[in-house]
């Protein structure tokens, strides 16, 4: 949903039915100018004195992470710093350079600690991968944060106890946990079918409205599932 919010091709969001690889071809990101990012910093640390910065970023460039992190290290600043992650996109090597550079904490979207859950959020990553990589952020001594979805379409008892098992194996300590939301640009609402989701053709005006009243989104019937 971020690209509905922030991204140039809107045309995306209005066909009648649309594959999850057509999906994510059509949506674009805009990456920032490293001379732009290194003048944020210098100005941030020598400037204004900071050293603690927090990279808003829901699936960070690695090559550009990596950039930032060698960055840090040659011209030896005291920074202590925060970022998202993607558990397939980081291994031992690129963490370990991270943690030298000042990383303190990994927030990774784990979702759920069921295989099929995972599927149907297109997630393309295994429980298997997301505890390999977790366990080296562990032996790296980097804090692994993360948080988990509940009430995805298709989720079930058997599906929840799955994700606290995982919980409770890992020894998690940091997470949240929130309730599935509808949102306007996500891939399952363009295409609700293959959720058995109905949404009526008003849904984002439904959804707006209850916005303006005071409400949100789990107190108002904007969609259906079947």
């Amino acid at each position: 949903s971020h690209s509905y919010l922030w991204g140039k091709k809107r045309e995306v969001f209005c066909p009648n039915h649309i594959s999850h690889g057509q999906f994510q071809k059509l949506n674009s990101i805009r990456l920032r100018n490293w001379d732009n990012i290194v003048q944020e910093i210098e100005n941030d640390y020598y400037f204004h004195g900071i050293g603690n910065l927090y990279i808003v970023d829901s699936t960070p460039n690695i090559s550009l992470l990596s950039k930032f992190a060698d960055y840090i290290i040659e011209n030896d600043m005291k920074i202590n710093w925060f970022a998202f992650g993607r558990f397939d996109s980081f291994n031992h090597e690129i963490l370990s350079k991270l943690k030298q550079s000042g990383l303190v904490t990994l927030y990774f979207g784990w979702e759920s600690g069921d295989e099929r859950i995972l599927k149907r959020m297109y997630k393309r990553i295994t429980l298997d991968k997301m505890k390999e990589t977790y366990a080296i952020v562990k032996n790296l001594n980097i804090h692994g944060a993360g948080s988990f979805i509940v009430g995805h379409p298709g989720e079930n008892e058997e599906s929840i106890k799955k994700t606290l098992c995982l919980i409770e194996e890992l020894n998690l300590t940091n997470y949240s946990m929130s309730a599935f939301r509808l949102t306007p640009g996500s891939y399952i609402s363009v295409n609700p079918s293959e959720y058995n989701i109905i949404l009526p053709n008003n849904w984002k005006q439904i959804l707006l409205k209850a916005y303006i009243e005071g409400k949100n989104e789990f107190e108002t019937d904007y969609y259906l599932i079947n």
